[in-house]
Order: C-alpha cells, then sequence, then structure tokens
C-alpha cells in the first residue's frame, strides 16, 4: 500500500469538510494519474520489447535502481523524523484542505500520485511487472486496476470507515490524524525500506 500523504487527506477532508464533491474530486484526481503512471510503465515496457523482439534483460534490471532510489527516500525521510520530545509540524498542504474545491482536489490527487517521488517508482515497479508477466492489452489493463484498487487501500479505508460508521467514525479518524502527523516521516521512511529492500533483491535475483 502505498505509504503517503493521501492516507492523510482523506481523514483530514472527512473531518474538517464532509464534502462529498470534494472527496470524489480527490480520488477522481488520484486514480486518474495512478492509471497514467502505471500505464505509461507499461507501455514504454511493451515498446523496449517490441523494439528488441523480445523482453530485454536490462528491463527486469530496472527493479534495483528503483528499489535504491526508494532507499535513498528512506532515509531522508527518517533524518526528517520528530526527535524524541519535539512537536511534528503538520505537513503545508493540510492548510489547504478547508478552501479546496473539487477541481482543486482533483489536481491535488493528480499531483499527489503522479509527481509524487515516493509514489512514482512503487508504480513504475508494479508496472514494470504486469508488463514483464503478460503482453496481451486486456491482461495488462485489467492487472493495473486490481494493481490500482489494491495500493489505494489506504486512501480509501478512512471513507469507507466515515460511511459505514458515520458520527461514530469521526472519534478514530482524528486519533488517527494526530498519530499519522506526529509519526508521518517514521511510517513513511520504514514503508519505502522495506519496498526498497524487496525491489532491489527481486531484480537481483530476476
Amino acid at each position: 500500500l502505498l505509504p503517503t500523504m493521501p492516507a492523510l487527506v482523506i481523514p483530514v477532508m472527512l473531518l474538517t469538510r464532509r464534502n462529498t464533491q470534494v472527496l470524489g474530486a480527490f480520488l477522481a484526481g488520484w486514480f486518474a494519474g495512478f492509471l497514467l503512471v502505471g500505464g505509461v510503465s507499461i507501455l514504454l515496457v511493451d515498446l523496449a520489447s517490441w523494439l528488441e523482439g523480445g523482453m530485454p534483460a536490462w528491463i527486469e534490471a530496472l527493479r534495483i535502481p528503483l528499489g535504491l532510489v526508494l532507499l535513498g527516500l528512506a532515509l531522508v525521510q527518517w533524518h526528517r523524523r520528530s526527535k524524541h520530545g519535539q512537536s511534528s509540524t503538520p505537513p503545508f498542504w493540510m492548510g489547504m484542505i478547508e478552501t479546496l474545491t473539487p477541481p482543486r482536489a482533483a489536481g491535488l490527487g493528480l499531483v499527489t500520485i503522479a509527481f509524487n517521488p515516493k509514489n512514482v517508482p512503487l508504480i513504475m515497479s508494479g508496472g514494470l511487472t504486469i508488463a514483464t508477466a503478460t503482453p496481451l492489452p486486456h491482461a495488462q489493463l485489467a492487472a493495473r486496476v486490481v494493481f490500482t484498487l489494491v495500493a489505494s487501500l489506504g486512501v480509501l479505508a478512512p471513507l469507507l470507515a466515515s460511511l459505514l460508521l458515520g458520527e461514530r467514525a469521526q472519534a478514530p479518524l482524528a486519533r488517527f490524524k494526530g498519530w499519522v502527523v506526529h509519526y508521518n516521516n517514521h511510517i513513511v521512511a520504514f514503508a519505502l525500506l522495506t519496498l526498497g529492500v524487496l525491489l532491489v533483491s527481486s531484480g537481483i535475483a530476476r
């Protein structure tokens, strides 16, 4: 699951706006960006395979630099973590939430996924896996949709909790918001470290 800002954006929106249009627009932009980056990754792999008459060996090796990028980002996030006794500063974008319009929410969702250096390598690795598993366009499309939904569970979970529990979800979401604000860099660093190691080891094995 992608361990980045949107996992906190949705509960913040739910707590401050209660606006289904803004939420829907953000999710639309998020999914559009995810499908776009994944689709471009698959297209590039397919193009390289077509030009070289088969799957090039270097395509499989791309997992290694992608994993190294994630490991570098994990190190950056770890150095940015809050030290013991220090208070965490909420991300700058949290001040934008109260004034977001649906078009801006959609743009935020798109930028968050398509231009975030922590997300792009993860999506590219998923596209790489899909493209090397099958050359069939309909199978690639189906796999890309499933990959998008599974990887976005962290974004959808707070929204589903609010829909199912109503007002009872507000207190847990508020606690979740405070916890993520304080430990955001720790969470992201650990997730990026884990995924980076998995990608590098997978690239070496392949």
